[in-house]
C-alpha cells in the first residue's frame, strides 16, 4: 500500500457521518411590528434551512489568501454565496492566483486539519454567526482537540479570532502567511449551514452553552479596564461611535434618552471578546443600531429583549431579526433618518428620533415576554 493511501485509510475515524437535514423555519414578525413595514420582513419570515454535513476530503490546497483547491479547481464552497464566487472570477481573482503561485511557500499536513471560513468571515457577525457555527457544528462530528484550524493570513488582523476559539479546545490554530500554500492530507470541511444571515437554532443554543460554560463566574469579575462586568447592568446600549461607518449622527440624544431608561453605555473596541459576550450573558436588553455588535446577542437568555436602530430607506439586512429568534429573544426595531442621503444603507450613519426612541424602549421594557423571561443557566 502506497504512503497516499494509507494516510487516506488511516483517517476514516476523524469524521463521524453527520449531518443535518432540511427544514423549514417560520419567525414571527417583531414584537412592535407595523403592517406598513410589511415588505421588509415577509421574505425573512419563512426560510428553508437546507441540508448540511460534515465532509473528510483529500489533497485540499489551502492558501494564505484565495479559496481552497482540489483537483486543479478552486471550490466554490470557500465562498459566502455562488454568486461571490462568480464574482471573484469576473474580477480575474483566478489570473491573479495563479501569478502568484510560483511565489508561495509550499508545505504538506499530514495531520489533520479543519477549515471554516470563506470571503466574509472576517467581519464579526460573519465569524460569529456563520464561521464558529460551522465549527460548533463539525464538533458534534469529530474530536476537535485532534484537529489544526487553519485560518487565511488576514485572520491576524483582530484578536477576537484568537479568543473566541479557546472555548473549543482546538488541537492548534494555525495563521498562513500571504504566499503560503498547504496541501492537506486530510481536511474536514463543514458545509455552510444556510444562506449567511440564517442562523440555526440548535447551533446558536449550543454556541452560547459552550461559551457561557467557558465564562464560568468573569460575570462578577472585573475585565482588562477594571469595570465589573455587573456594573454595565442588565439595560445596555452598544455603541458605533469608533466604528467606520453606520453610527449615530446624534448619538448624544440617544445616549440621554436610554439613560432616563436605566440603560449604559458599552463601546465594543473598548472591551475584549470575553468582556463583550459576557455583557450580552447578562444583559436583559440591548439596544444599538445595526452592526458586528448585536452579533453577540445570540448570548442573551431566552425570552430578553432587543432593539435595533434601523435605517428607514434600506435595504437592510434581517440578520438580526433572524438571530434573535434562533436565539429565542424579543425582537424590536425602530426606523432612523440617513444622514447623508448620498450614502447607500451600508455606509450612510442614522439620525434617531429621541421621542420615537423613548417610545420604542418603553414598549420594549413592558413587553411580555420580557417581563416572564426564562432565567437560563
Amino acid at each position: 500500500m502506497d504512503r497516499k493511501h494509507a494516510t487516506r485509510d488511516s483517517s476514516i475515524e476523524i469524521v463521524r457521518p453527520h449531518q443535518r437535514e432540511s427544514y423549514v423555519v417560520n419567525r414571527p414578525y417583531p414584537k412592535n411590528f407595523d403592517s406598513n413595514d410589511h415588505a421588509m420582513f415577509e421574505r425573512t419570515t419563512e426560510y428553508a434551512m437546507p441540508h448540511a454535513s460534515v465532509k473528510l476530503m483529500h489533497d485540499v490546497e489551502v492558501f494564505g489568501r484565495g479559496p481552497l483547491r482540489m483537483d486543479g479547481e478552486y471550490l466554490p464552497e470557500s465562498f459566502v454565496t455562488i454568486e461571490e464566487a462568480e464574482k471573484w472570477r469576473r474580477r480575474r481573482g483566478h489570473w491573479r492566483a495563479a501569478v502568484e503561485r510560483p511565489v508561495q511557500r509550499r508545505s504538506r499536513l499530514e495531520s489533520p486539519a479543519i477549515y471554516i471560513t470563506d470571503n466574509w468571515s472576517c467581519g464579526y457577525f460573519h465569524w460569529t454567526c456563520d464561521a464558529l457555527s460551522r465549527l460548533q457544528f463539525a464538533s458534534e462530528a469529530c474530536d476537535l482537540s485532534k484537529l489544526t484550524l487553519l485560518l487565511p493570513c488576514k485572520f491576524r488582523r483582530y484578536g477576537f479570532f484568537l479568543e473566541s476559539l479557546k472555548p473549543f479546545g482546538l488541537g492548534e490554530v494555525r495563521f498562513l502567511r500571504r504566499f503560503e500554500r498547504v496541501k492537506c492530507d486530510n481536511l474536514v470541511f463543514p458545509s455552510h449551514l444556510s444562506s449567511t444571515g440564517n442562523p440555526d437554532a440548535n447551533i446558536m443554543a449550543g454556541l452560547r452553552d459552550r461559551f457561557t460554560k467557558y465564562l464560568g463566574g468573569t460575570l462578577s469579575l472585573s475585565d482588562a479596564s477594571g469595570d465589573a462586568i455587573s456594573h454595565f447592568g442588565d439595560r445596555v446600549y452598544i455603541s458605533r461611535r469608533l466604528a467606520g461607518r453606520r453610527k449615530v449622527s446624534n448619538e448624544g440624544e440617544v445616549i440621554a434618552v436610554l439613560r432616563n431608561h436605566g440603560f449604559t453605555e458599552f463601546t465594543a473596541e473598548e472591551h475584549s471578546w470575553e468582556t463583550q459576550i459576557a455583557m450580552a450573558r447578562n444583559a436583559r436588553y440591548l439596544v444599538s443600531n445595526h452592526g458586528g455588535g448585536l452579533a453577540s446577542l445570540f448570548m442573551m437568555r431566552p425570552g430578553t429583549g432587543v432593539l435595533e436602530l434601523r435605517d428607514s430607506i434600506g435595504p437592510t439586512p434581517n440578520c438580526f431579526f433572524s438571530l434573535a429568534d434562533a436565539a429565542d429573544v424579543d425582537f424590536y426595531y425602530m426606523l432612523c433618518t440617513r444622514s447623508d442621503l448620498r450614502k447607500t444603507a451600508h455606509w450612510g450613519d442614522i439620525v434617531v428620533d429621541p421621542g420615537k426612541l423613548s417610545e420604542c424602549v418603553r414598549q420594549m421594557l413592558a413587553g411580555e415576554s420580557a417581563q416572564t423571561m426564562v432565567r437560563a443557566a
